[in-house]
């Protein structure tokens, strides 16, 4: 039995008012516990707004810089096509999907137009040969080996690189194409120096951040094209691109030496 003061403090301490207080302020910290914590919507907007000021900025920098250095590459690749030399493009890490998406855009524009095929490779798309050789020692010249091997005076290398280790990576390619009398393009972000003092033509984004460089890299690759597609309608009638032979190239093992040997194919 509780005493009359253990009854009167329960009355007093466990009113109908403090019990249903009590067991709401439980609910509020179970059901608090359990929801994820919000975040700050402010700062992830400014992270947003941040990104697309940076990007904007990049490429207003490019429109005002660039002009000059794409229509002369636009100008080098064009009059390498028109005389049925090869476009050689390459690039290191993230850049060889940028090579490779060149090559087929490049493919695809020139088909439009009427030609069966057009001469041009992306070096960093042939898997085989990059694990092959990375083997090696000199691991550091897998594209300069393919262009000793693929490479002829006339035709254009295309270096893409977003980053300023990806532009040393690339040199070696473009000593090798210089030797060879192989024009040359360097597209690449700020402080790709060691790559563009070997360049015919260099195409620096102004921006050192390597997805702002990327993002901008892709619209030169776009760009290009189109300027590319332009020059080739002007300076041939359409019916001319269907020329009844054109050159195709395979790499063959001639003794204990790989080159490349033309192959004629018919035109359509």
């Amino acid at each position: 039995m509780l005493s009359r003061q253990a009854v009167r403090r329960a009355n007093d301490l466990f009113t109908w008012q403090r019990v249903t207080g009590a067991v709401a302020d439980l609910y509020e910290e179970v059901l608090s516990s359990s929801q994820p914590e919000r975040r700050d919507e402010a700062g992830d907007l400014a992270v947003i707004d941040g990104s697309f000021d940076g990007l904007m900025e990049t490429l207003q920098g490019s429109r005002r810089r660039l002009r000059p250095s794409l229509l002369e590459a636009a100008e080098l690749l064009s009059t390498c096509l028109a005389r049925d030399s090869k476009v050689l493009i390459c690039g290191l890490g993230s850049d060889a999907f940028s090579a490779q998406h060149f090559v087929s855009e490049l493919i695809g524009r020139y088909r439009v137009l009427g030609r069966t095929e057009l001469p041009a490779l992306a070096l960093s798309a042939d898997s085989a040969v990059l694990g092959l050789w990375s083997d090696d020692p000199g691991c550091d010249d897998v594209f300069a080996r393919q262009i000793e091997v693929l490479g002829r005076t006339g035709d254009v290398l295309v270096a893409l690189g977003s980053v300023v280790e990806r532009c040393r990576g690339l040199a070696p390619a473009f000593e090798a194409a210089r030797e060879m009398g192989l024009g040359r393009v360097a597209v690449m972000g700020g402080g790709g120096d060691a790559l563009g003092r070997l360049a015919d033509v260099t195409i620096s984004v102004p921006s050192s951040e390597p997805h702002q460089v990327r993002q901008v890299q892709m619209m030169i690759v776009h760009l290009l094209c189109k300027l590319i597609g332009e020059r080739s309608l002007g300076r041939r009638p359409q019916a001319a691109w269907r020329s009844t032979s054109c050159t195709t190239w395979e790499l063959r093992v001639v003794g204990a030496d790989r080159r490349a040997v033309p192959r004629a194919v018919a035109g359509s």
